[in-house]
C-alpha cells in the first residue's frame, strides 16, 4: 500500500522523537 498517509504517519512520529 504505497499511500501519502505514511508519509505524514513518519513525519508526526519524526516530530515526536524531538
Amino acid at each position: 500500500m504505497h499511500c501519502n498517509c505514511n508519509h505524514i504517519f513518519v513525519y508526526i512520529k519524526y516530530l515526536q522523537n524531538m
